[in-house]
């Protein structure tokens, strides 16, 4: 028998290497990939989740504009209440939007909670009172909705992703 020659255990071992070295790179290459597509996919969820806030408070924006009382009206204080809790946690406090948030919670009750409670205040004489606050609070909100867009406009305009 021959001996093997040398040159060939060489020539596998410098293509082992040169294999095992592009595989490693070409693995490093599809984990960046990954990670920066997780990354794009968690700041596109955020951005959502952002944007949900946005239109549950509009709705019950639109809502409160001619409160009534209905049933779809009603409806739409749960998401709205989720969104207002959730807005806590989805923007920096410095943006100020959870702060706003609380204000035009306040506000919405007043308006809400108005006729539910207009027979026990005017037995008690404070209905003229309670008219004066609800008229306020419904000025406010119908004022408030471009505070409110420029406070999200950092976090969901379309300009910045």
């Amino acid at each position: 028998m021959e001996a093997p020659n040398p040159w060939i255990s060489v020539a596998i071992s410098a293509i082992s290497a040169v294999s095992t070295t592009t595989v490693a790179a070409y693995v490093a290459v599809i984990s960046r990939r990954q990670w920066k597509t997780n990354q794009e996919k968690l700041r596109f969820d955020l951005y959502d989740r952002r944007f949900e806030i946005y239109l549950a408070v509009l709705n019950y924006y639109q809502a409160l504009a001619l409160w009534d009382g209905s049933v779809e009206q009603i409806a739409l204080q749960m998401p709205f209440l989720r969104a207002y809790r959730e807005s806590m946690f989805l923007f920096p406090p410095k943006s100020g939007v959870y702060e706003w948030l609380t204000d035009f919670q306040s506000h919405a009750y007043n308006i809400t909670q108005y006729e539910r409670f207009r027979s026990i205040w005017n037995n008690a004489g404070i209905l003229p009172i309670k008219t004066t606050e609800r008229s306020d609070s419904q000025a406010w909100i119908l004022k408030s909705v471009e505070t409110l867009e420029e406070k999200m406009k950092p976090f969901i305009s379309f300009h910045r992703l």
